[in-house]
């Protein structure tokens, strides 16, 4: 028990000291600090109430271990996940001579026209996803079908359209800006704006309402405050409380209150057991743990060899009716819940460990350090544009980019990117942005 929490306790200092160095250094919330906040809760707070005993995961993953295995368990994974921190900010800080700047070409009218465009292809992406999917009364009914690709229609297609409609979110981005900043020389209708962006908020919720996910809901929250810190270079703890709330209620009640009010069920209310939703809480963040101990069990090390890599290219072939070639969390899935569907991500050291064994996790951790630290620096930069649709790309970065690490398949992290990706590339080709690589100069 000593040398477990030893390890924890040197896991939570190396992140402490990384959070001290970056927010002196950037004042911003960046890639890093983002997802390094969930992985605190994943990697440090529940693997210590598992470990004590006081959190029972049976409830929602099908695993059991005797006593001796899970308290060697617990060392071995515990030892993993230090190492890939360590090997992680060893990455992230070591020097590199070069540097990715993105340069604003856009003019007034241009980002205007731009986001107009945003907004029509989201809107029109979206009825076609109602209608490839038999309207707007057959997904109210069956949201959480839809979401799982379980329905009767189970339309590729309409799944296909219905991320387009994700540019909803960059168009509330925009209008959020200009909300904050009425100064702005993009708009001289301050009134109108702000109006706009209450109908955008309230279409943009109503939309992630629809989809059938609570992390949808919270997004959205998160990205205001996000955009609100990259604008002001501060952090308002006012703001940080009712985001807090907000996203526990959805954690908590989204399946049993929320969701109820679009599938026309009678609305009831549980009797709060404070423990039992402390529970709920830590186990929505478990899963990487779990999975990472999983894996060790089953000595499932190297079992996909670096085959994950590269299965997010094979992605789109489901348009097409290929369904043979899935990815990890399918696998991973079927090793904690006994089925063979997507619904739980490895997280980021069973995915280096499943893919490359233990040696692996090292390797894998130094190069994704290196990687955050170039997102980092270009999302720095850009904090300082004026361009909104740049600041709200900016924002779909840092929070998207999280899942390399959180969730950890490239395939789910492609797909989520895949228009985000398209609209970065097409404002390259036509020239309204520009990348230059530098050496560096800091």
């Amino acid at each position: 028990m000593i040398l477990f929490l030893l390890i924890t306790f040197l896991i939570l200092i190396e992140n402490i000291l990384f959070f001290y160095i970056q927010f002196k250094k950037y004042k911003i919330i960046n890639a890093s600090t983002y997802v390094l906040c969930f992985m605190l809760i994943t990697y440090v707070i529940f693997p210590i109430t598992y470990f004590m005993g006081a959190i029972d995961i049976n409830e929602m993953y099908k695993v059991s271990f005797t006593n001796t295995d899970i308290n060697n368990l617990h060392l071995i994974a515990n030892a993993l996940v230090l190492v890939f921190y360590t090997m992680f900010f060893l990455g992230y800080l070591s020097k590199r001579r070069y540097i990715i700047l993105i340069e604003n070409n856009m003019s007034e009218k241009t980002i205007k026209n731009y986001t107009l465009s945003l907004l029509v292809i989201s809107i029109f992406s979206f009825f076609i996803f109602l209608y490839l999917y038999g309207g707007i009364d057959y997904v109210l009914q069956n949201i959480s079908q839809i979401r799982s690709g379980t329905d009767e229609t189970n339309s590729h297609l309409g799944a296909f359209f219905k991320m387009f409609s994700k540019y909803l979110l960059i168009v509330l981005l925009i209008y959020f800006y200009y909300y904050n900043n009425v100064s702005t020389k993009y708009i001289h209708n301050i009134k109108f704006a702000k109006t706009k962006f209450f109908i955008l908020f309230f279409l943009s919720m109503s939309l992630m309402l629809m989809s059938g996910g609570r992390g949808g809901v919270i997004s959205i929250a998160i990205a205001m405050f996000i955009l609100y810190n990259i604008q002001y270079k501060s952090i308002k703890w006012k703001y940080i409380l009712p985001i807090v709330i907000f996203a526990l209620f959805i954690i908590f009640f989204g399946k049993t209150i929320i969701f109820q009010l679009f599938t026309g069920q009678e609305i009831y209310y549980k009797e709060i057991d404070t423990f039992k939703y402390f529970n709920k809480f830590l186990l929505e963040f478990a899963y990487p743990y779990i999975s990472l101990i999983n894996a060790l069990y089953l000595d499932l090390g190297a079992d996909r060899l670096f085959f994950d890599f590269f299965a997010w290219m094979f992605k789109l072939l489901k348009l097409f009716g290929v369904d043979e070639i899935d990815s990890v969390s399918y696998y991973n899935t079927y090793h904690l819940l006994g089925i063979w569907d997507s619904n739980v991500p490895p997280g980021i050291v069973a995915y280096l460990y499943i893919e490359g064994g233990i040696f692996f996790i090292p390797i894998g951790a130094f190069v994704f350090g290196i990687f955050f630290s170039y997102m980092d620096k270009i999302i720095y930069h850009l904090s300082f544009s004026s361009n909104p649709i740049l600041l709200a790309i900016t924002v779909i970065m840092i929070t998207q980019f999280a899942r390399l690490l959180q969730n950890s398949d490239f395939a789910l992290v492609i797909q989520s990117l895949f228009v985000y990706l398209i609209l970065i590339f097409h404002l390259y080709i036509f020239k309204y942005i520009k990348i230059h690589i530098k050496k560096r100069y800091d």
